[in-house]
């Protein structure tokens, strides 16, 4: 093995019946013991990592749904804001028009 001087050893105990299934899988993919168990692991580990892109893309998904969402709700808050203008200048078009009748029938009946 290339670089085996540079790999560190390390002594794990493993339960006879789980040896055996590991040597046996070895001698199916034609490997040393050695080699499926970094195969194993290393195997673990890109799940683990599919995994994590797997709930990062779900996780970006709901975000730019939120997004989407938030945008919307501006645009309606925004709609809302020129119908409460409109009516506020409506109300004050009237008011005006009441202060002058106002105005008048003081006038008139003073």
């Amino acid at each position: 093995m290339k670089g085996a001087s540079l790999i560190a050893p390390l002594g794990v105990r493993i339960p006879e019946d789980l040896k055996e299934k590991i040597q046996a899988q070895a001698k199916e993919n034609g490997r040393s013991t050695n080699a499926e168990i970094v195969q194993i692991l290393e195997s673990s580990f890109s799940k683990l990592d599919e995994g994590e892109n797997n709930r990062s893309n779900e996780t970006s998904g709901h975000y730019q749904y939120l997004l989407s969402m938030k945008d919307e709700i501006i645009e309606a808050q925004k709609e809302t804001i020129s119908h409460m203008e409109n009516t506020i200048n409506s109300l004050s078009e009237h008011i005006n028009i009441l202060k002058d009748h106002v105005e008048f029938l003081k006038n008139k009946y003073k």
